[in-house]
């Protein structure tokens, strides 16, 4: 949880107005609780959340205003696109702003990372709802795939 977001739920009561200032709260890194989104809202107080990382160049999705989920970000950047792997629910990113790849790893370039297809393997999970929006579920690695299914380790 961004620092924002955790000053935001943790002190209301040791400041009183603060939510009368602030309109939102932008959360990164991992993804937020439902229940912190839900007592944000409570308040009128919306946080967006957008997913990116190195291997993009940025941001690869953003909620914003007008376009907002509790707990999902949404696809933002016209040009990119987010695919779920069948097997796996990994998401792929498909656009001009992912990297050639990693500088002297060409193995781990091609092992993991960017498929022939040029595609981007994100490590992540999710899904992807009807209106493009996307819930951020785990990583590829804590999941065991065996005979079409996955099961979550451990």
């Amino acid at each position: 949880m961004s620092s924002q977001t955790t000053l935001l739920v943790t002190i209301p009561d040791q400041a009183p107005g603060l939510y009368q200032c602030v309109a939102a709260s932008f959360n990164d890194v991992a993804p937020i609780s439902r229940k912190i989104a839900e007592h944000c809202g409570s308040s009128d107080l919306r946080v967006y959340e957008f997913f990116g990382m190195s291997e993009v160049s940025s941001l690869q999705t953003c909620s914003m205003q007008g376009k907002w989920k509790i707990v999902t970000c949404r696809i933002t950047i016209d040009v990119a696109e987010t695919k779920v792997a069948p097997v796996t629910d990994e998401l792929i990113f498909i656009a001009r702003n992912i990297m050639m790849g990693y500088l002297k790893d060409e193995q781990q370039t091609k092992k993991e990372t960017i498929d022939e297809d040029g595609r981007l393997h994100s490590g992540d999970c999710g899904k992807i709802d009807n209106d493009a929006f996307i819930m951020i579920t785990g990583r590829i690695e804590e999941l065991i795939v065996g005979t079409g299914s996955k099961t979550a380790a451990g």
